[in-house]
Parts: structure tokens; sequence; C-alpha cells
């Protein structure tokens, strides 16, 4: 029996759908939609399809607002990411963004509504050392300084501490790989740089290719053990998959960079939160890449609807079992067991015997 979807992924899915919405709809799409950081990609889309027209009027006025931000987000990204690159002119270094903000660079319409809470770019492993002593002079500082957490980060991880510029309090988030070095997903960074090109939008800024974009968002996605944008992260990857024209590309780059398992659980994700004959598919197909990406079916469906579901109920504690869960498979999948208990139990004695709270990030 087919799965009985959120009002927000069905509209997502089919648009002309929210012509029949009436007012308790329309507050319910609102409710959900916010809820998973997609209400300007929501109502820009039904905008765009001439499906706002019925929608109440504080509906459009959201529309409205939402713009104003959008484009404020948009030009402070940019600015940033501009900055960042004069920043390490000298050095002879180009920054790679990544994740949203490569989608802002690219001009992909999805990406002009989404929320940055930093700004993260990729830089090769051989010159992190020099890029890091290069902002630290340039007012950016460590937003960690715990000892262990330092360690942990740049002996296993994919990137550095977070950055926080003193003045103007932006965050940045310093990769030299996409997947931490220790995980069952570990790549290949020089494989991602000779194939990193100029944005499309923005020809001062670098970006990776489309097929690699899509891989990297699939493997935060499916290995990070974070629930909070889940949804809102696959559909990302359902709009970057509509800039990808050859499937065949895609597959055999996942398989060039051992990132199958990431593709397939996309893949079959898109196709079961937003229905698309086309993307069915392409599902099927990466079924045989990956196999066993159908059992995790029970955990993945329930975390692309718990923000609709918490937006329904009010209730922030729903799911949270789910999202433990999710955060176990997310640890297991990042270290080998062996390091991952002498991570975990290390933790967990700091945070038993410090007087200090824990600053620990979600990514630890």
């Amino acid at each position: 029996m087919a799965r009985r979807l959120p009002l927000l992924h069905r509209v997502l899915s089919q648009p002309d759908s929210a012509r029949d919405l009436d007012g308790a709809d329309w507050s319910r799409l609102v409710r959900q939609a916010r809820t998973n950081g997609l209400l300007g990609q929501v109502l820009n889309l039904l905008a765009e399809c001439r499906n706002l027209d019925t929608a109440p009027d504080a509906v459009k006025r959201l529309l409205s607002a939402e713009r104003h931000l959008a484009d404020h987000r948009k030009r402070a990204l940019l600015w940033e990411a501009d900055e960042l690159r004069r920043t390490l002119a000298p050095l002879g270094v180009e920054p790679v963004l990544i994740k949203g903000g490569a989608y802002i660079a690219e001009g992909m319409p999805h990406a002009h509504f989404r929320h940055f809470g930093d700004i993260d770019v990729l830089v090769p492993p051989e010159v992190l050392a020099a890029v890091e002593k290069r902002l630290l002079t340039a007012g950016w500082a460590m937003s960690n300084r715990d000892p262990y957490d330092q360690y942990y980060y740049r002996t296993w991880m994919h990137e550095l501490p977070p950055l926080r510029h003193i003045k103007r309090g932006t965050h940045l988030d310093l990769h030299h790989t996409i997947t931490p070095r220790t995980s069952r997903y570990a790549t290949y960074p020089e494989k991602l740089f000779a194939q990193a090109r100029q944005a499309t939008s923005h020809a001062s800024l670098s970006v990776l290719s489309t097929e690699d974009q899509f891989l990297h968002g699939a493997a935060h996605l499916f290995s990070e053990g974070e629930a909070g944008n889940a949804l809102r992260d696959l559909f990302d990857l359902r709009a970057l998959l509509r800039h990808i024209d050859d499937l065949a590309v895609l597959r055999d780059r996942a398989e060039e960079l051992r990132l199958q398992s990431p593709l397939a659980l996309a893949l079959r994700h898109i196709e079961r939160n937003f229905p698309d004959p086309s993307v069915s598919k392409l599902a099927d197909a990466a079924g045989r890449w990956a196999h066993g990406a159908q059992r995790l079916d029970v955990l993945y469906d329930r975390v692309f609807v718990i923000g609709c579901e918490r937006a329904e109920t009010g209730n922030p504690s729903l799911g949270k079992a789910t999202e433990f869960v999710l955060n176990c498979r997310g640890h297991w999948l990042r270290m080998p067991v062996a390091l991952l208990a002498r991570h975990l139990t290390r933790k967990a004695l700091k945070q038993l015997f410090s007087r200090e709270p824990s600053t620990e990030t979600v990514r630890n």
C-alpha cells in the first residue's frame, strides 16, 4: 500500500493540487513548510505555477517577505564568498564553495530561498595549514577551543573546527574533503578538485561539478545522522538531479568516489517523498548498484516526515527515538567500531566530570 505523504510533500510533487486547498489547508501547508525550512521555496513554486492565486492574502504577503529576506541572504553570502576568495588569493588558493553556497553561486532557483547558518568551502588538504593561518590573521577565530575537540576534528574529520569572524559574526566551515577520513564513505579529495569548475552565475567563484555536488549532498544527508534539515536537503537533491543530463555519468562518478550507497539512498527517497515516474526508473536502477538500500526505508520514511508531524502537533519531542537511531547510524558510519567506542567513552567521561557545558557541535 502506498504511503500517505504529508501535505507539504504532495504540494511539492504536484503544485496543481494547491488549487483545491482551503484556508485550513493553507495554514497547515505554511506550518509544515516553515518547520522544514522550505517556506520560500514552496510559495515561490506555487506562484510560478500560478497556483498561489487562490491563496489567502496573508499567504501572498508571506511570499513577498520571503523574497526580501532571500535577496538579503544571497547578497550577504556572495559578498562573504568573494571576501574569502580575496583573502586567500595571496596564497594562490581558490576556495571551492560547497553545499548551499554552491547552489547560490550556480544560480539554481531552488537555492534562492535557502537559509544559511554558515558558509562552507573546500580547499586542498596540502594547503589547509596555510589557509588556516591566513584566515586567523584575517579576523577569523576558532569557535571551539576544547583540546579534545580540536584533536577530534584534525585527526579524523573532513573539516577544521568551525570558524567565526570576530567582527562580522559569520560562521565558516573549512573542509579539506567531503566525508570524514575514517568514514565508510571516505573518498578522494584530489578527484573532487580535478573536476571543480567556475560557477555558472558567478565566474569568480569555484564549485564542484554538478555530479559531485549531488554526491556530496547525498553522502551528507545519509551519513551525518541529522534530521533537522533532512527534508530540505532531500529537496535540494531533487533539484540538483534536474541539472544532471546523464545518469550513467552520475553512476560512474559514484563508483569512482565510492559513494554508490548514498547515491542509491538519495534516488530511492527522492522518489518515495516526491513521487515522479521519471525518478522511479532511476531509483530502480540505483537499487541494482547498491543492494540493500530498501532496508533503511523504515528509518528514513520517518525521518523525512518528522518536521511535518511536529508542525501539526506542536510537539518538539515527537520523533526523538527516530533521531536517536539516526544519530547512532551516523556515528557507526563515521568511525570504525573500536575508534568510535574510544571516542564516545572519552566524550561521556568529559561531560560527566566537566563543570562546563559541552561545547561539542552536532558533527561530533
